[in-house]
C-alpha cells in the first residue's frame, strides 16, 4: 500500500511554515496569481444542499466530488456537537434558500440511522429550520444487499437505538441470512 493512500486526519500536524527567502514567497505568489476561482454551483439551485458524513476517514473520498459541485461537507465523527450544526445553519441562512437538503452518509447500524435522523431533528428543533429534508444516501440496507457488503456489521445490541433499528430492518442475523441465500 503506498504511503499516499494512508491518511489519519484525527492527528493533525501544523508545520512551522514560512519562507527561507523573499524570492521564494514572490515566486509562489506569481505561480498562484489568479488561481482558485470557481463559480458557486449551488447559486442557481432552488435548495441549499449539505453533506453530513459520519466517518472522518471517508471525508477525502467525497471531498473532490463535493468541491466540484460546491456542496459543503460536515464530518460528525458520530453525533455532531452544536458548533458543526450551527455552521450548517449559518451556511443555509447565508444561502437565502427556502429549503435545506441534507445528504447523510452514515453506517448501516442503529447509531448510523439515528445520526441521520437526529441531525435533521436538531436543525429543526435547535435552529428553527422548518423547511428541511434529510436523505440517508449511504449506507443503506439496499447497499448492503446489492453489493454483498461484509456481514460482520452486527448491530450493537447495547445501543439505545437497537430496538428501533431491529423493528425497522429485522435482526442482523436475518439480514445475514438474506445476503447469503
Amino acid at each position: 500500500v503506498p504511503i499516499q493512500a494512508i491518511e489519519d486526519t484525527t492527528r493533525p500536524v501544523l508545520e512551522g511554515g514560512g519562507f527561507d527567502t523573499v524570492g521564494m514567497y514572490i515566486g509562489q505568489e506569481i505561480e498562484n496569481f489568479l488561481t482558485g476561482y470557481y463559480r458557486n454551483l449551488q447559486q442557481g439551485q432552488p435548495h441549499h444542499i449539505e453533506i453530513i458524513l459520519e466517518k472522518n476517514a471517508l471525508r477525502t473520498i467525497f471531498e473532490d466530488t463535493a468541491r466540484k459541485y460546491c456542496i459543503p461537507i460536515t464530518t460528525t465523527r458520530g453525533y455532531a456537537s452544536i458548533p458543526p450544526r450551527h455552521d450548517v445553519y449559518r451556511r443555509y441562512m447565508q444561502s437565502g434558500k427556502s429549503k435545506l437538503i441534507l445528504l447523510c452518509l452514515t453506517d448501516f447500524d442503529p447509531d448510523g440511522d439515528e445520526i441521520a435522523e437526529s441531525f435533521c431533528r436538531s436543525m429543526r428543533d435547535d435552529f428553527g429550520i422548518t423547511n428541511i429534508q434529510s436523505f440517508k444516501v449511504a449506507l443503506t440496507r439496499e447497499d448492503v444487499e446489492k453489493y454483498d457488503l461484509p456481514s460482520d456489521m452486527d448491530a450493537k445490541k447495547t445501543s439505545v437505538n437497537y430496538k428501533k433499528f431491529f423493528e425497522r430492518y429485522g435482526s442482523t442475523e436475518q439480514l445475514n441470512l438474506m445476503l447469503h441465500l
